[in-house]
């Protein structure tokens, strides 16, 4: 208890730390595979299709493991969160479940039923494309702002639609798309190789239009605009963030072109990050828009340092979860067959969820 005691000024900011740790880890890592199956619609043969959909067998549900994190922290470590954002992005965020979950379920029916195989490829395309905009628009809401009064969310159901919001739906969209060409650059050959460089040098483009717009409306329409005015630490960070992401978009677009066939996938992840980290930048110390501190929303005490022993320690085991699949399943991927370790085929049929 005196270790808590002492622990108790630093309990906000470790927490809000772990829930940033899990948001930046699961927008990289499952940003990928959402853009894989986004590409995955763009895709006219059936092979390539199956292809794309294998090289991320292995290490998908694992990248959804972020998404729980983040929401066991929100859930336990900040409740007035979860009591004030949650009703208020009820729709988004239902949407965004279906279609992941949608997405989960066509993945396992496309390995299972081949007679149907293009219709759950493009059902398995779609929840990944509804998944990636939606979390977009839940981003852009919570930046826009909540009406609230105490713990209680007070707005209307559709508050979240707003040009913000619908800006960061397409950004996200647009980058988790950069960062699947990425992801298929590093783990394909032949066409497939090719066409992923084609869609990936498109998206940088649309991408950078994208943030510049959302980073633009920002500015005027959210709250945390005020935290970020004037020649300030918090100023230069947040910016300095939009910055560096803009220019790992601009490295992605001459990487996807180059030799490195894992290049194109960093500069992707640093453009993700890059975003990620200019929004928490722009927020913090807030927790809720406009003006509810990590301070005033934690936790008390008692549930607080519960949390604290089951989480710090569950970060780290998730991230050696997930280097070791990375580290097991490297290499280009083989239609119809897994990799052992080090690289060799098994020969076995595919497709695990």
């Amino acid at each position: 208890m005196a270790l808590f005691d002492a622990l108790a000024p630093y309990v906000p900011h470790i927490l809000l730390g772990c829930a940033a740790v899990s948001l930046l880890l699961y927008v990289v890592l499952d940003g990928f595979d959402l853009g894989v199956g986004v590409l995955s619609l763009f895709e006219p043969d059936g092979t390539r299709r199956e292809e794309m959909m294998e090289s991320i067998a292995t290490v998908w549900d694992g990248n959804e493991s972020w998404l729980v994190m983040l929401g066991a922290v929100l859930f336990a470590g900040f409740p007035l969160v979860f009591g004030v954002v949650l009703p208020a992005l009820y729709i988004p965020l239902f949407l965004m479940l279906f279609f992941l979950t949608f997405r989960g379920i066509a993945f396992e029916f496309q390995a299972q039923h081949s007679e149907h195989s293009r219709l759950w490829g493009y059902s398995f395309a779609l929840g990944s494309l509804g998944t990636a905009f939606f979390q977009g628009v839940s981003l852009g809401a919570f930046m826009d702002g909540l009406s609230f009064s105490g713990d209680a969310f007070t707005g209307g159901a559709f508050d979240f639609v707003s040009p913000l919001s619908l800006a960061t739906g397409l950004l996200v969209t647009a980058v988790y798309v950069l960062s699947g060409a990425g992801w298929l650059v590093y783990k394909s050959g032949g066409e497939l190789l090719a066409s992923a460089r084609r869609w990936g040098r498109r998206a940088v483009p649309v991408a950078l239009v994208l943030a510049l717009v959302t980073v633009a409306l920002s500015s005027v329409y959210s709250p945390a605009a005020g935290n970020v005015t004037g020649l300030t630490v918090q100023s230069f960070l947040a910016f300095g963030l939009f910055g560096a992401a803009g220019v790992s978009m601009v490295a992605a677009y001459f990487a996807l072109g180059g030799r490195d066939d894992l290049k194109s996938l960093g500069f992707a992840a640093l453009a993700m990050a890059g975003l990620v980290g200019g929004f928490m930048a722009m927020i913090y110390p807030n927790v809720i828009l406009p003006g509810v501190t990590m301070q005033e929303a934690v936790a008390p005490n008692s549930s607080a340092g519960l949390l604290l022993v089951v989480i710090v320690p569950l970060i780290p085991v998730t991230m050696a979860y997930n280097a070791v699949a990375y580290y097991l399943f490297r290499g280009k991927t083989e239609v119809g067959h897994h990799k052992k370790p080090g690289g060799e085929s098994t020969g076995t049929s595919t497709q695990e969820g």
